[in-house]
């Protein structure tokens, strides 16, 4: 792939990143259950994109024979990226935010373990580089908040944020190994069902009480959150090493921090503004690279 190739696949990826940096505020935002918030927003965007590929008529006729040919692989994907979020709502509630944010991001070290061996990518000296350069950024952001291990508490959501991280390492690497046979339209459609159908019985048991703003917002989600951004980031997957995919996602805590500054006038530290500044230097060597 040509060198403006490249360049526009990361593009999709960050901005994919840039709208999910928003989950956390709007989970927190939304008075319902997390996972009412993942699965609404799931289910209102199965018609966009069932609709999406509609009017490309070529990836409608192919939604059900590549379900059939990748079911396993779709229903794996959709798993990892559940235990992903299960496992990060637990982080959060048995540590602090900075604790469950620094061991969910541990996913890039194991997309560099376990990359070569299952997707036979090739570690390149930049991944070498880049990744413990985003780790002491990420590191700088939330060392004022962080707490010691000899916290049982702590150390406990600390595992559930490692957890979360090696889940979301998988969802990355399957979601690449799609890439490689099925259009990203297929994969987010057949993810939003499997999603959607494995919720099912958690939401069916969970009161339904749900504010008409709430609904409104749930409905953006899925066309935003749910629609583009996966769209965005599987189209972006199918030029970009997952490895670098791994690292380039240090600038999502980068973009709630940017969000935190101008909706809710946060003004970040000097050791957080020089964690970003090393997470944006981590990206440029992986983007600059990439497109090399």
């Amino acid at each position: 792939m040509s060198y403006k190739g490249v360049n526009k696949a990361y593009v999709k990826i960050i901005l994919a990143l840039f709208m999910w940096s928003s989950w956390g505020v709007i989970i927190k935002i939304l008075v319902i259950s997390p996972w009412q918030v993942i699965f609404f927003s799931s289910l209102f965007s199965l018609p966009v994109l069932y609709l999406a590929a509609r009017f490309y008529r070529s990836a409608a006729q192919r939604l059900i024979p590549d379900v059939r040919k990748n079911f396993w692989h779709i229903l794996l994907l959709a798993v990892f990226l559940l235990l992903n979020l299960y496992f990060y709502f637990l982080s959060l509630r048995h540590t602090s935010i900075a604790n469950a944010v620094f061991s969910h991001y541990t996913a890039p070290i194991f997309v560099a373990l376990l990359a070569p061996i299952i997707l036979h990518e090739k570690f390149d000296r930049w991944t070498g580089i880049a990744l413990p350069l985003s780790l002491a950024g990420l590191f700088l952001m939330l060392s004022p908040h962080l707490q010691l291990l000899t916290d049982k508490q702590a150390a406990r959501g600390i595992a559930f944020g490692v957890i979360s991280g090696l889940a979301y390492a998988m969802t990355l690497i399957i979601a690449k190994g799609l890439t490689r046979g099925l259009p990203p339209l297929s994969i987010a459609f057949w993810q939003g069902i499997f999603i959607v159908v494995m919720l099912l019985p958690i939401v069916a048991r969970l009161p339904l009480a749900v504010p008409f703003s709430n609904w409104m917002i749930l409905i953006a989600l899925g066309l935003i959150h749910c629609s583009l951004a996966p769209l965005m980031y599987v189209s972006g997957l199918t030029a970009v090493r997952a490895q670098h995919v791994a690292i380039i996602g240090y600038l999502e805590p980068v973009s709630t921090v940017m969000m935190g500054m101008v909706m809710l006038r946060d003004i970040p530290s000097l050791l957080t503004a020089g964690g970003g500044m090393l997470i944006f230097a981590a990206g440029f060597l992986v983007i600059w690279q990439g497109g090399s």
